[in-house]
Protein backbone atom coordinates (compact mmCIF):
# COMPACT_ATOMS: atom_id res chain seq x y z
CA UNK A 1 0.00 0.00 0.00
CA UNK A 2 1.59 3.61 -1.02
CA UNK A 3 1.69 6.32 1.25
CA UNK A 4 -1.25 8.06 -1.11
CA UNK A 5 -3.63 5.05 -0.32
CA UNK A 6 -3.45 5.29 3.08
CA UNK A 7 -3.49 9.17 3.75
CA UNK A 8 -6.78 8.74 1.69
CA UNK A 9 -8.66 7.08 3.94
CA UNK A 10 -7.97 9.19 6.67
CA UNK A 11 -10.95 8.98 9.48
CA UNK A 12 -11.52 8.75 13.14
CA UNK A 13 -9.94 5.38 13.60
CA UNK A 14 -6.66 6.56 11.80
CA UNK A 15 -5.79 8.22 15.30
CA UNK A 16 -6.96 5.11 17.54
CA UNK A 17 -2.61 4.72 17.74
CA UNK A 18 -1.84 8.73 18.53
CA UNK A 19 -4.41 8.73 21.22
CA UNK A 20 -3.38 5.69 22.74
CA UNK A 21 0.41 7.03 22.52
CA UNK A 22 -1.02 10.47 24.61
CA UNK A 23 -3.14 7.70 26.78
CA UNK A 24 0.11 5.90 27.99
CA UNK A 25 2.21 8.64 28.17
CA UNK A 26 -0.51 10.36 30.58
CA UNK A 27 -0.46 6.71 32.77
CA UNK A 28 3.47 6.91 32.75
CA UNK A 29 3.69 10.57 33.64
CA UNK A 30 1.55 9.90 36.69
CA UNK A 31 3.69 6.87 38.21
CA UNK A 32 6.65 8.57 37.41
CA UNK A 33 5.49 11.41 39.39
CA UNK A 34 4.29 9.24 42.20
CA UNK A 35 7.84 7.18 42.26
CA UNK A 36 10.24 10.36 41.97
CA UNK A 37 11.40 11.03 38.31
CA UNK A 38 15.13 11.34 40.05
CA UNK A 39 15.28 7.55 41.06
CA UNK A 40 13.95 6.16 37.50
CA UNK A 41 17.41 6.10 36.20
CA UNK A 42 16.52 3.17 33.68
CA UNK A 43 13.74 5.13 31.72
CA UNK A 44 15.94 8.76 31.99
CA UNK A 45 15.66 8.36 27.76
CA UNK A 46 11.32 7.67 27.88
CA UNK A 47 10.56 10.69 29.76
CA UNK A 48 13.12 12.89 28.12
CA UNK A 49 10.92 12.29 25.28
CA UNK A 50 7.76 12.49 26.83
CA UNK A 51 8.74 15.85 28.47
CA UNK A 52 9.14 17.32 25.07
CA UNK A 53 5.79 16.42 23.75
CA UNK A 54 3.84 16.01 27.23
CA UNK A 55 1.89 20.12 26.44
CA UNK A 56 0.61 18.16 23.00
CA UNK A 57 -1.17 15.57 25.01
CA UNK A 58 -4.39 17.43 25.40
CA UNK A 59 -4.59 19.66 21.96
CA UNK A 60 -4.23 16.47 20.65
CA UNK A 61 -7.40 14.90 21.48
CA UNK A 62 -9.18 18.25 20.98
CA UNK A 63 -7.65 18.40 17.39
CA UNK A 64 -8.82 14.99 16.52
CA UNK A 65 -11.90 15.48 18.08
CA UNK A 66 -12.50 18.86 15.88
CA UNK A 67 -11.40 16.29 12.84
CA UNK A 68 -14.64 13.90 13.33
CA UNK A 69 -17.30 17.35 14.14
CA UNK A 70 -19.97 17.12 11.83
CA UNK A 71 -22.35 19.57 11.04
CA UNK A 72 -25.51 18.89 12.35
CA UNK A 73 -28.99 20.45 14.97
CA UNK A 74 -27.89 22.04 18.10
CA UNK A 75 -30.44 19.99 20.16
CA UNK A 76 -28.49 16.48 18.70
CA UNK A 77 -25.19 17.68 19.41
CA UNK A 78 -26.07 18.45 22.40
CA UNK A 79 -27.06 15.22 23.01
CA UNK A 80 -24.52 13.62 21.54
CA UNK A 81 -21.92 15.20 23.60
CA UNK A 82 -23.61 14.65 26.83
CA UNK A 83 -23.85 10.72 26.03
CA UNK A 84 -19.87 10.82 25.10
CA UNK A 85 -18.63 13.25 27.60
CA UNK A 86 -20.50 14.39 30.31
CA UNK A 87 -21.73 10.99 31.03
CA UNK A 88 -18.51 9.08 31.62
CA UNK A 89 -17.48 12.27 33.65
CA UNK A 90 -20.49 12.25 36.25
CA UNK A 91 -19.36 8.32 36.02
CA UNK A 92 -16.11 9.17 37.88
CA UNK A 93 -17.64 11.86 40.18
CA UNK A 94 -19.99 8.99 41.61
CA UNK A 95 -16.87 6.70 41.86
CA UNK A 96 -15.09 9.65 43.71
CA UNK A 97 -17.88 10.73 46.19
CA UNK A 98 -18.18 7.07 47.14
CA UNK A 99 -14.97 6.09 47.24
CA UNK A 100 -12.57 8.80 48.47
CA UNK A 101 -14.85 8.95 51.92
CA UNK A 102 -15.38 5.65 52.18
CA UNK A 103 -11.20 5.26 52.46
CA UNK A 104 -10.49 7.83 54.60
CA UNK A 105 -13.18 6.37 57.15
CA UNK A 106 -11.60 2.94 56.95
CA UNK A 107 -8.29 4.88 57.51
CA UNK A 108 -9.25 6.82 59.89
CA UNK A 109 -12.44 6.03 61.72
CA UNK A 110 -13.73 9.89 61.66
CA UNK A 111 -17.16 10.35 60.39
CA UNK A 112 -17.09 14.38 60.48
CA UNK A 113 -13.75 14.16 58.48
CA UNK A 114 -14.93 11.67 55.67
CA UNK A 115 -18.53 13.44 55.16
CA UNK A 116 -15.99 16.41 54.47
CA UNK A 117 -14.14 14.74 52.19
CA UNK A 118 -17.08 13.84 50.36
CA UNK A 119 -18.77 17.20 50.10
CA UNK A 120 -15.54 18.85 48.90
CA UNK A 121 -14.95 16.18 46.18
CA UNK A 122 -18.59 16.63 45.08
CA UNK A 123 -18.72 20.59 44.89
CA UNK A 124 -15.34 20.24 43.26
CA UNK A 125 -16.77 17.89 40.34
CA UNK A 126 -20.60 19.79 40.25
CA UNK A 127 -18.67 23.37 40.03
CA UNK A 128 -15.87 21.63 37.28
CA UNK A 129 -12.87 22.84 39.74
CA UNK A 130 -9.53 21.55 37.72
CA UNK A 131 -7.24 22.58 40.36
CA UNK A 132 -7.74 22.04 44.10
CA UNK A 133 -7.30 24.21 46.80
CA UNK A 134 -10.30 27.37 45.82
CA UNK A 135 -12.59 28.13 49.31
CA UNK A 136 -16.40 28.00 48.84
CA UNK A 137 -18.65 28.89 52.00
CA UNK A 138 -15.51 28.19 53.75
CA UNK A 139 -15.51 24.45 52.38
CA UNK A 140 -11.71 24.14 50.64
CA UNK A 141 -12.53 22.37 47.37
CA UNK A 142 -10.77 19.09 45.89
CA UNK A 143 -10.73 18.81 42.34
CA UNK A 144 -12.03 17.00 39.07
CA UNK A 145 -8.93 15.11 38.11
CA UNK A 146 -7.92 14.53 34.98
CA UNK A 147 -11.02 14.26 33.77
CA UNK A 148 -11.32 17.97 33.69
CA UNK A 149 -10.63 18.05 29.81
CA UNK A 150 -14.04 16.28 29.65
CA UNK A 151 -15.83 19.37 30.55
CA UNK A 152 -13.19 21.29 28.25
CA UNK A 153 -13.91 19.33 25.11
CA UNK A 154 -17.42 19.32 25.86
CA UNK A 155 -17.92 23.33 25.72
CA UNK A 156 -15.13 23.29 22.83
CA UNK A 157 -17.33 21.15 20.86
CA UNK A 158 -20.36 23.02 21.54
CA UNK A 159 -18.94 26.46 20.87
CA UNK A 160 -17.07 25.28 17.61
CA UNK A 161 -20.37 23.81 16.54
CA UNK A 162 -21.85 27.03 16.37
CA UNK A 163 -19.08 28.84 15.35
CA UNK A 164 -19.27 26.86 12.02
CA UNK A 165 -23.01 28.03 11.75
CA UNK A 166 -21.40 31.21 10.67
CA UNK A 167 -20.97 30.62 6.85
CA UNK A 168 -17.79 33.07 6.21
CA UNK A 169 -14.33 31.24 7.25
CA UNK A 170 -13.26 35.07 8.34
CA UNK A 171 -16.08 35.46 10.65
CA UNK A 172 -15.28 31.82 12.29
CA UNK A 173 -11.63 32.60 12.69
CA UNK A 174 -12.12 36.05 14.62
CA UNK A 175 -15.19 34.37 16.70
CA UNK A 176 -12.27 31.28 17.17
CA UNK A 177 -9.76 33.88 18.38
CA UNK A 178 -12.06 35.51 20.31
CA UNK A 179 -12.46 32.70 22.36
CA UNK A 180 -9.17 31.96 23.24
CA UNK A 181 -8.82 36.01 24.53
CA UNK A 182 -11.65 35.24 26.56
CA UNK A 183 -10.14 32.00 27.90
CA UNK A 184 -7.05 33.75 28.82
CA UNK A 185 -9.08 36.79 30.68
CA UNK A 186 -10.96 33.81 32.59
CA UNK A 187 -7.48 32.41 33.71
CA UNK A 188 -6.22 35.82 34.66
CA UNK A 189 -9.08 36.34 36.56
CA UNK A 190 -8.89 32.87 37.83
CA UNK A 191 -12.39 32.23 37.11
CA UNK A 192 -11.77 28.40 36.14
CA UNK A 193 -15.23 26.83 37.53
CA UNK A 194 -16.76 24.52 34.91
CA UNK A 195 -13.29 24.74 32.92
CA UNK A 196 -14.99 27.14 30.90
CA UNK A 197 -11.63 29.41 30.43
CA UNK A 198 -10.49 25.80 29.18
CA UNK A 199 -12.84 25.01 27.02
CA UNK A 200 -12.70 28.35 25.30
CA UNK A 201 -9.00 28.01 24.54
CA UNK A 202 -10.05 24.07 23.53
CA UNK A 203 -12.02 25.45 20.74
CA UNK A 204 -9.47 27.17 18.27
CA UNK A 205 -7.93 23.61 18.38
CA UNK A 206 -10.99 21.97 17.74
CA UNK A 207 -11.48 24.32 14.50
CA UNK A 208 -7.94 23.16 13.62
CA UNK A 209 -9.16 19.76 13.20
CA UNK A 210 -12.23 20.68 11.75
CA UNK A 211 -10.00 22.62 8.91
CA UNK A 212 -7.81 19.84 8.75
CA UNK A 213 -10.57 17.66 7.56
CA UNK A 214 -12.30 20.70 5.34
CA UNK A 215 -9.77 21.49 3.23
CA UNK A 216 -7.83 17.43 3.36
CA UNK A 217 -4.58 19.30 4.76
CA UNK A 218 -3.35 15.94 6.37
CA UNK A 219 -3.33 14.60 2.87
CA UNK A 220 -0.79 17.25 1.23
CA UNK A 221 2.56 17.94 1.44
CA UNK A 222 3.52 21.17 1.78
CA UNK A 223 4.95 23.21 -1.36
CA UNK A 224 8.53 24.12 -0.73
CA UNK A 225 10.95 21.68 1.11
CA UNK A 226 12.29 24.71 3.46
CA UNK A 227 8.70 24.98 5.06
CA UNK A 228 9.58 21.70 6.70
CA UNK A 229 12.63 23.21 8.07
CA UNK A 230 10.85 26.16 9.43
CA UNK A 231 8.17 23.73 11.15
CA UNK A 232 10.26 21.34 12.73
CA UNK A 233 12.52 24.15 13.56
CA UNK A 234 9.83 25.85 15.66
CA UNK A 235 7.80 23.03 16.55
CA UNK A 236 11.42 22.06 18.53
CA UNK A 237 12.29 25.55 20.01
CA UNK A 238 8.79 25.78 21.17
CA UNK A 239 9.26 22.00 23.23
CA UNK A 240 12.67 22.92 24.45
CA UNK A 241 11.52 26.58 25.57
CA UNK A 242 7.77 26.80 25.99
CA UNK A 243 5.43 25.82 28.35
CA UNK A 244 2.05 25.57 27.89
CA UNK A 245 -0.31 23.87 31.01
CA UNK A 246 -4.03 24.21 30.11
CA UNK A 247 -5.35 22.63 33.04
CA UNK A 248 -3.72 25.01 35.16
CA UNK A 249 -3.70 27.98 32.48
CA UNK A 250 -0.01 27.99 32.74
CA UNK A 251 1.67 30.26 30.08
CA UNK A 252 5.21 31.02 29.86
CA UNK A 253 4.60 33.42 26.48
CA UNK A 254 0.99 34.15 25.62
CA UNK A 255 0.24 33.71 22.64
CA UNK A 256 3.66 32.20 21.37
CA UNK A 257 3.01 29.15 23.32
CA UNK A 258 -0.60 29.45 21.71
CA UNK A 259 0.87 28.63 18.40
CA UNK A 260 3.99 26.52 19.22
CA UNK A 261 1.64 23.85 20.73
CA UNK A 262 -0.36 24.30 17.72
CA UNK A 263 2.83 23.70 15.76
CA UNK A 264 3.90 20.62 17.44
CA UNK A 265 0.65 19.23 18.11
CA UNK A 266 0.34 19.07 14.38
CA UNK A 267 3.81 17.53 14.01
CA UNK A 268 2.96 14.53 15.98
CA UNK A 269 -0.17 14.15 14.46
CA UNK A 270 1.44 13.75 11.17
CA UNK A 271 4.55 11.25 12.51
CA UNK A 272 1.64 9.13 14.81
CA UNK A 273 -0.12 8.37 11.48
CA UNK A 274 2.38 7.10 9.24
CA UNK A 275 3.40 5.13 12.43
CA UNK A 276 0.43 3.57 12.72
CA UNK A 277 0.10 2.17 9.67
CA UNK A 278 2.83 -0.17 10.47
CA UNK A 279 1.45 -3.56 10.87
CA UNK A 280 3.08 -4.24 13.75
CA UNK A 281 1.62 -5.99 16.55
CA UNK A 282 3.23 -4.44 19.20
CA UNK A 283 1.21 -1.44 18.36
CA UNK A 284 -1.76 -3.18 18.98
CA UNK A 285 -2.42 -2.43 22.56
CA UNK A 286 -1.89 1.46 21.97
CA UNK A 287 -5.07 1.11 18.87
CA UNK A 288 -6.67 -0.64 21.68
CA UNK A 289 -6.72 2.04 24.26
CA UNK A 290 -6.83 4.39 21.88
CA UNK A 291 -10.54 3.16 20.72
CA UNK A 292 -11.90 3.64 24.39
CA UNK A 293 -9.89 7.11 24.67
CA UNK A 294 -12.11 8.82 27.01
CA UNK A 295 -13.38 5.88 29.28
CA UNK A 296 -9.68 4.37 29.79
CA UNK A 297 -8.94 7.82 31.25
CA UNK A 298 -11.84 7.70 33.47
CA UNK A 299 -11.03 4.42 34.47
CA UNK A 300 -7.24 5.20 35.08
CA UNK A 301 -8.66 8.61 37.12
CA UNK A 302 -10.80 6.49 39.57
CA UNK A 303 -8.02 3.75 39.80
CA UNK A 304 -5.19 5.96 40.56
CA UNK A 305 -6.95 8.15 43.12
CA UNK A 306 -8.98 4.82 45.02
CA UNK A 307 -6.46 2.02 44.91
CA UNK A 308 -4.06 1.33 47.88
CA UNK A 309 -0.82 3.53 45.22
CA UNK A 310 0.59 5.28 48.04
CA UNK A 311 1.62 1.61 50.09
CA UNK A 312 2.55 -0.09 46.94
CA UNK A 313 5.09 2.67 46.26
CA UNK A 314 6.12 2.61 50.09
CA UNK A 315 6.86 -1.20 49.76
CA UNK A 316 8.82 -0.99 46.13
CA UNK A 317 10.89 2.20 47.38
CA UNK A 318 14.12 0.07 47.51
CA UNK A 319 13.57 -0.87 43.81
CA UNK A 320 11.79 1.93 42.19
CA UNK A 321 12.82 0.72 38.89
CA UNK A 322 10.82 -2.04 39.44
CA UNK A 323 8.47 -0.72 40.90
CA UNK A 324 7.77 1.37 37.99
CA UNK A 325 7.19 -1.37 35.84
CA UNK A 326 5.10 -3.84 38.08
CA UNK A 327 2.77 -0.40 38.43
CA UNK A 328 2.59 0.04 34.49
CA UNK A 329 1.89 -3.51 34.35
CA UNK A 330 -1.01 -3.74 36.97
CA UNK A 331 -2.38 -0.57 35.36
CA UNK A 332 -2.02 -2.24 31.83
CA UNK A 333 -3.83 -5.45 33.18
CA UNK A 334 -7.14 -3.59 34.29
CA UNK A 335 -7.05 -1.15 31.59
CA UNK A 336 -7.17 -4.54 29.21
CA UNK A 337 -9.80 -6.03 31.52
CA UNK A 338 -12.00 -3.08 30.80
CA UNK A 339 -11.54 -2.80 27.66
CA UNK A 340 -12.37 -6.24 26.99
CA UNK A 341 -15.35 -5.45 28.97
CA UNK A 342 -16.36 -2.41 26.72
CA UNK A 343 -15.86 -4.34 23.37
CA UNK A 344 -18.25 -7.34 24.57
CA UNK A 345 -20.59 -4.74 25.58
CA UNK A 346 -20.53 -2.44 22.77
CA UNK A 347 -20.60 -6.04 20.15
CA UNK A 348 -23.94 -7.19 22.64
CA UNK A 349 -25.15 -3.97 21.86
CA UNK A 350 -24.74 -3.94 18.02
CA UNK A 351 -26.08 -7.60 17.92
CA UNK A 352 -29.35 -6.20 19.39
CA UNK A 353 -29.69 -3.27 17.25
CA UNK A 354 -29.01 -5.33 14.13
CA UNK A 355 -32.16 -8.02 15.73
CA UNK A 356 -34.13 -4.78 16.47
CA UNK A 357 -34.07 -3.14 12.69
CA UNK A 358 -34.37 -6.46 11.00
CA UNK A 359 -37.44 -7.51 13.10
CA UNK A 360 -38.65 -4.57 12.24
CA UNK A 361 -38.23 -4.48 8.63
CA UNK A 362 -39.70 -8.62 8.52
CA UNK A 363 -42.71 -6.77 9.98
CA UNK A 364 -43.18 -3.89 7.45
CA UNK A 365 -42.59 -6.54 4.86
CA UNK A 366 -45.45 -8.41 6.22
CA UNK A 367 -47.40 -5.70 6.26
CA UNK A 368 -46.54 -4.58 2.85
CA UNK A 369 -48.12 -8.13 1.71
CA UNK A 370 -50.93 -8.65 3.53
CA UNK A 371 -54.09 -7.64 1.39
CA UNK A 372 -55.99 -4.76 1.92
CA UNK A 373 -60.28 -5.20 2.06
Amino acid sequence: MNSVTKTTKLGLGSFNFIKGVAIASIIIGHIAVEFDTLQLTWFFPLFAVLSLMKTTLVPLFFVISGYGLVAGRIRTTLKKTFKSLLFPYFFVMAAFCVALPALDLIRTQDVPQAIGIGLSVFLAFLLGVPIPGKVLFGITLSHCAIVWFLLAMFWAHNLTHLILRRKKTAEQILLILGCAALGYVLFLLDFTYFCLPHGLIAASYFYIGYLLKKYRLLEKKLPHKWMYAVWFTASGAYACFGHFDLCYGDFRFFPMDYLGVMLLTLLILVAGIHIGTLEWRCLDFLHYIGACSYWVLCIHSVEQKCLPWGYFIRLTQDYPNLGFLAALLIKAIIISVFCAVMKRAKKRKYRKQKIYYEQKLLHAEFDRSVPRR
